[in-house]
C-alpha cells in the first residue's frame, strides 16, 4: 500500500497541499504521515552568537506549528496521521524518511516564485521532483481570485 508523505512549512501552498493530501488520503484509505523540517541558515554573526540559538528556536517552534495545523486539519476530517519533525536540509531530509517509509507519494506546495524567487530563495518542491526516487504531487498555487483551489501537477519516477 502506497503512503502518502504530506511535507508542510505552513505556507499558503503547503495549507494548499495538506488539503490535497487529506483528500486523497480520504478517498484512498493510504496512511497519512506528515512531515515539517526546520533549518536555520549558516549566519555571519560573529557579533551576535546568541542570536543562532535564538533562530534556531524560533525556526523549530514555527514548524512544529505548521506540523501540528496540518495534522489538526486531518484529524478534522477524520484522518489519522503521523507527524514527524525534523531538522537539516530539507530535501534531503524529506527524501531520507521518504526512503525509510517506503513505497510512498510526496506531496508538496509550491508558492510559484517563479526564477527569481527560486534562484534567491531555492525551491523544495523543484529538488524533490528532480532528485526523488518516487512520485511527487506538487500542488501548485491557483491561478487568479481562487487561491484556495489546488492546481496539482504530478512528476517523478513511479
Amino acid at each position: 500500500m502506497k503512503t502518502l508523505l504530506l511535507a508542510t512549512d505552513g505556507s499558503p501552498g503547503a495549507r494548499r497541499a495538506t488539503r490535497e493530501a487529506v483528500r486523497l488520503a480520504a478517498e484512498t484509505g493510504w496512511p497519512l504521515r506528515i512531515v515539517s523540517v526546520w533549518s536555520v541558515p549558516p549566519l555571519e554573526l560573529s557579533a551576535a552568537p546568541m542570536m543562532a540559538g535564538e533562530l534556531a528556536e524560533v525556526a523549530r517552534d514555527h514548524a512544529q506549528e505548521a506540523l501540528d495545523a496540518a495534522a489538526d486539519e486531518a484529524a478534522e476530517s477524520g484522518v489519522a496521521a503521523i507527524t514527524y519533525l525534523r531538522q537539516g536540509d530539507i530535501p534531503a531530509q524529506i527524501l531520507e524518511l521518504a526512503g525509510m517509509l517506503g513505497d510512498v507519494l510526496i506531496v508538496v506546495g509550491s508558492d510559484g516564485r517563479g526564477a527569481i524567487g527560486r534562484a534567491l530563495l531555492g525551491s523544495v518542491s523543484t529538488r524533490l521532483v528532480h532528485t526523488a526516487p518516487c512520485p511527487v504531487l506538487v500542488v501548485r498555487p491557483a491561478d487568479g481570485a481562487d487561491a484556495e483551489e489546488p492546481l496539482a501537477g504530478l512528476a517523478g519516477r513511479a
